[in-house]
């Protein structure tokens, strides 16, 4: 905001004290912790479930779920460049976190992946319309509240 000249300083609108930029409003920003929570909640559901509709026990997939558990924050294990880009619609490689020897054939593994991959997207995606909706909702209102003043 003030490259566009619309802030004095880089700060945080939400009232952190670090300095703004997207990955620290949609990963670190601790005013959007519990939509992260949340999102990461639901999204190991759904993981979880898929696992089951297949009839596989979650045992066999912890990588999965671990990365699952840190698709919104930054990790060594989950982002190799140990920085999440979720909120860009990047996903990490899904195949060497499941084993190829527990699915019956290719293209079933290859189904379940398929399937897993996109809902992490849309899970992502979707937090990530979250926390910028309600950024633009905190400074629609601190905008009214100023024209209020005038």
């Amino acid at each position: 905001m003030k490259n566009k000249g619309q802030r004095d300083d880089t700060r945080c609108r939400m009232g952190c004290n670090a300095t703004e930029d997207p990955h620290h409003v949609f990963v670190s920003c601790k005013a959007f912790n519990k939509l992260r929570e949340d999102a990461c909640g639901e999204m190991m559901d759904k993981t979880k479930r898929k696992i089951q509709a297949i009839g596989l026990e979650e045992v066999q997939f912890t990588s999965l779920l671990r990365t699952a558990k840190f698709l919104f924050s930054d990790c060594p294990i989950t982002w190799p460049l140990h920085y999440s880009f979720y909120y860009l619609g990047h996903i990490p490689k899904l195949d060497a976190l499941i084993d190829s020897d527990i699915f019956a054939n290719r293209l079933k593994r290859e189904r379940f992946i398929h399937n897993v991959y996109g809902d992490w997207h849309m899970s992502s995606i979707r937090l990530a319309s979250r926390i910028w909706g309600k950024v633009q909702k905190e400074m629609a209102k601190r905008r009214d509240m100023l024209h209020l003043r005038c």
